[in-house]
């Protein structure tokens, strides 16, 4: 019971964040999703103007095949092997023992669900052809902010 009321306060707080910054336009449509999709959102709007990126010094990732963009500070590294996540198409590293941000990519969120069962730390984006979840590996407030800037 914990583990959903956290599940749920986590959900609530990321789309309230992506609310405030205009990441995320609220559909009546997410109000009648079954409890096994509430990490799922939709696609981020597109990206703020370049006056108004609240990062203007932070570097911009496009992914050559999937098409996202990500924003990240300049010391944070893109890691290419991705050693341990098979199902990872990005990842990011700062230094420490683990990966600070990890992208999958999924054919669908039943297969995330098999996965990773009982995971409540991974933000779910369904995109046009893939579901993505996104990590915060390290629980770092820094690595929220990255995973704001997603959009597909």
């Amino acid at each position: 019971m914990k583990i959903l009321l956290s599940l749920i306060l986590v959900t609530l707080i990321f789309i309230a964040y992506n609310l405030y910054t205009g990441n995320l336009t609220p559909q009546t449509s997410d109000l009648n999703k079954a409890p096994s999709e509430s990490l799922l959102v939709d696609s981020p709007t597109p990206p703020p103007s370049p006056t108004d990126n609240p990062h203007p010094d932070w570097l911009s990732y496009t992914h050559p095949t999937l098409g996202f963009t990500i924003s990240y500070p300049s010391n944070f590294k893109i890691v290419e092997d991705n050693y341990g996540w098979p199902k990872a198409v990005f990842m990011l590293y700062s230094g420490g023992q683990s990966y600070d941000l990890v992208i999958e990519k999924w054919d669908s969120l039943n297969e995330y669900q098999a996965k990773y069962p009982s995971s409540d730390n991974s933000i779910l984006v369904n995109g046009p052809d893939y579901t993505y979840s996104l990590l915060n590996n390290n629980n770092q407030p820094i690595v929220d902010d990255i995973i704001s800037t997603f959009n597909i």
